[in-house]
């Protein structure tokens, strides 16, 4: 094992079903659990929660999809054929 993020005291981890990674090495983490989206670095320090359960109106996520050129996560929920955008990462 490199490195591993567990998560804090603070800001426990969940069930982690998805990530995904741009080309600075940051990482998109999906936690099932607690219907949150977090952005660590490249190191996997957190940088921040960038999306959390109220945002997502208390649904459960299933899949998300990072698009890099944009700075939009797309996420997909579970029971729904709902998606809803983001946009993340400010340029």
């Amino acid at each position: 094992m490199l490195r591993q993020f567990s998560g804090s005291h603070l800001l426990p981890l969940g069930s982690t079903r998805h990530t995904a990674v741009d080309s600075q090495g940051n990482i998109f983490v999906a936690d099932y659990s607690t219907r949150r989206f977090l952005l660590l670095n490249s190191e996997l320090t957190l940088r921040r929660v960038i999306i959390d359960e109220h945002q997502l109106n208390y649904k459960l996520l299933q899949r998300l999809c990072y698009t890099e050129q944009s700075g939009q996560l797309l996420v997909g929920f579970d029971y729904s054929s709902d998606v809803a955008v983001f946009d993340v990462l400010r340029r």
